[in-house]
């Protein structure tokens, strides 16, 4: 069974690049445009994702929003997430307990796989 990783990015690139290189390392993917949309693929989703990539800044509903919605829910708070940004971020990690990594974009494939490789095994 492949395991399945939804990509939160507002950008159309980012999501491309990322489906394109995790797909051809036998990865499953589902991408979202916000946190808004992603909440609502998970919520009438039958099988969740084992690792969320979101990015931290998105119009509509961006990352640490999302986090927050997930947090307490018993179906969504369990998924590993790594959020992704071009800035230096701080956050509660008592609260984000979902949240294994930050990545700092642009973001190294070859780590990017390592890190997805690390959790998912």
């Amino acid at each position: 069974m492949l395991n399945k990783i939804l990509i939160i990015d507002d950008s159309v690139d980012i999501q491309i690049l990322l489906r394109t290189f995790l797909e051809s390392n036998g990865y499953q993917i589902d991408c979202a445009s916000d946190g808004a949309e992603a909440l609502h693929l998970l919520n009438e989703a039958t099988t969740l994702p084992d690792l969320i990539l979101i990015d931290y800044q998105m119009p509509n509903m961006n990352g640490l929003e999302f986090l927050e919605q997930t947090v307490n829910n018993f179906r969504l708070k369990k998924i590993p997430t790594l959020l992704m940004s071009g800035e230096d971020i701080t956050f509660d990690s008592k609260k984000m307990t979902n949240v294994i990594n930050i990545l700092k974009k642009p973001l190294s494939t070859s780590t990017l796989l390592e890190i997805i490789l690390d959790i998912l095994n």
